[in-house]
């Protein structure tokens, strides 16, 4: 085989990941996952992971770590981390631990959800999309 025959055929798999790796939909499929609602956490597993978009509301700040109280459409609930606190009015989306605690008063059984955080991205606001879709800007 001569050098010509086989050099186009080197450069396609180039091309097509070139192609591949600045394609918008590619770097937004990770955005199509659908975060869970608060309002969704009590159908869910104790100890099972989510991930949850919502405004910070609330900071309970402890010697190492804290607590915050994260809202969105469907209801509130606290994370707790032992990384920084994010700001009280952030959008944040937070992969988490889903805990409940059993509290028995009186032979009732309240049940209270919270989460333990795994991590944490910012939420994305325009500035982000732009970057996001045209990083080359």
């Amino acid at each position: 085989m001569s050098v010509n025959r086989i050099l186009p055929w080197a450069i396609v798999p180039l091309i097509i990941i070139s192609l591949v790796s600045c394609n918008p939909l590619t770097v937004a499929i990770p955005l199509l996952n659908t975060p869970t609602t608060i309002s969704q956490i009590e159908q869910k597993q104790p100890n099972e992971q989510i991930s949850l978009r919502g405004k910070v509301i609330n900071l309970a700040p402890f010697l190492t770590g804290g607590a915050y109280q994260l809202e969105d459409n469907s209801g509130k609930i606290w994370v707790i981390t032992d990384t920084n606190l994010p700001k009280q009015g952030d959008e944040i989306k937070v992969k988490a631990q889903i805990k409940q605690e059993n509290i028995v008063i009186s032979e009732q059984n309240f049940s209270e959800y919270y989460l333990i955080e795994l991590s944490v991205n910012s939420a994305l606001n325009n500035n982000n999309i732009q970057q996001l879709f045209f990083p080359h800007k």
